[in-house]
């Protein structure tokens, strides 16, 4: 009986090694269209993306395709293969020169104590924050720079606008007016109606602070493919324990197929309807 670890189910064919396995399904033609991660063969690219989408432990690397079954091997290989930095998301050949990005065009020109931090409300969040992060020795790409990010962001948001000096209403009211949204009468209603709104919640944030409009995308597809770019997501555990509000525009991003929509226009503002 073949080794399941060496058998090719699709060509019937056994080999010496799972290396020599694995090489002949990536070289292969019939074998454009495989699940290396689940074992399964598909009859189109179509099918074969649909079944990655719908399935939870799939995390995509659409510069190369690279697929990982948790966020965190995903984060791993964009730092070890794309030398990515996590504040602006630019590429760089090698690590060294990803570094060197970092310290002459995110962290201002003076050098700040370990320790000391003074915040400028004038400044945007990702130079700001990769202030912050120099000035505590986090290192940009370092899982403790990812999640202390997450956790700024959080914070910032809310003190936006859900500071403890109003009504919790008062700040769900504020958020629909800020995308042209009629503040509805209760948190349910205002919860209901910023279902609606495609917007990146680091660009929200960036653009509050820079006095100007964060930008309102119409297209899910295009909204889902700037937000997974590593610069622009923070994970979806830290946003809900985060409260303040921010779970209100979080969207399913890793497996869009759960929530199937289109979006109409109702009395000036955008309405979600299941399909």
């Amino acid at each position: 009986m073949a080794d399941d670890t060496t058998f090719c189910r699709p060509c019937q064919r056994d080999f010496r090694t799972e290396k020599s396995l694995l090489q002949h399904r990536q070289n292969s033609g019939q074998h454009v269209y495989d699940c290396l991660r689940c074992d399964k063969h598909f009859a189109s690219a179509s099918a074969k993306e649909q079944h990655r989408n719908n399935s939870r432990n799939h995390y995509i690397c659409y510069p190369c395709d690279f697929d990982s079954s948790s966020q965190d091997g995903l984060d791993q290989h964009d730092i070890d293969v794309h030398n990515t930095c996590g504040t602006c998301g630019l590429g760089f050949a090698f690590p060294s020169s990803l570094k060197t990005h970092h310290l002459t065009a995110h962290a201002k020109r003076e050098i700040v104590s370990p320790g000391c931090f003074t915040p400028n409300d004038g400044a945007s969040f990702d130079d700001e924050f990769s202030r912050l992060a120099l000035s505590q020795k986090w290192a940009p790409g370092s899982r403790q720079y990812s999640e202390q990010r997450a956790i700024a962001i959080c914070a910032e948001f809310k003190s936006q606008f859900f500071s403890s000096s109003q009504p919790k209403l008062k700040g769900y009211q504020d958020l629909c007016s800020e995308f042209g949204v009629p503040p509805g009468e209760s948190i349910k209603e205002c919860l209901a109606r910023l279902k609606s709104i495609y917007v990146n919640i680091v660009d929200l944030i960036n653009a509050r602070r820079m006095g100007v409009k964060a930008k309102q995308w119409d297209d899910f597809e295009a909204f889902r493919n700037y937000t997974l770019q590593r610069r622009n997501r923070i994970p979806r555990e830290v946003a809900k324990k985060a409260g303040g509000g921010l779970a209100s525009l979080l969207q399913y991003l890793y497996n869009p197929q759960r929530k199937k929509t289109r979006v109409e226009k109702t009395n000036g503002w955008r309405a979600i309807k299941k399909r």
